[in-house]
């Protein structure tokens, strides 16, 4: 028995990996320069809706300020008034302050 063997059994291999080789470099590139595309496109629309977000948020705490530093009655038949919440922590320490001292209760293990 002689052992030859053709060139095209051993090089289809070689020549199959380096087709697939190929295949997947140009699969990435064709897929790398889609998306680089796409976030240009993507860009001003993020920095537009940045810039929306952080003036909505500017606003929220514009309002949120307000409403933290002023009196306001929220409803006087019940009794219920806001105060600033500077003043509402003060009143808070002094009702701490007189409050007596006691043991914590133990805490159960589980």
């Amino acid at each position: 028995m002689s052992d030859t063997h053709s060139c095209s059994d051993s090089c289809s291999g070689f020549g199959s990996f380096v087709k697939i080789t190929v295949g997947i470099l140009f699969f990435g590139l064709l897929t790398g320069l889609i998306l680089c595309k796409y976030n240009a496109n993507n860009k001003t629309y993020d920095q537009a809706r940045a810039v929306e977000r952080t003036k909505k948020l500017a606003d929220l705490r514009a309002k949120e300020a307000v409403i933290l530093e002023n009196y306001a009655v929220v409803d006087e038949s019940k009794g219920q008034y806001r105060i600033p919440i500077s003043k509402a922590m003060e009143l808070e320490v002094e009702a701490l302050k007189n409050k007596p001292l006691h043991a914590a209760g133990v805490i159960p293990s589980k």
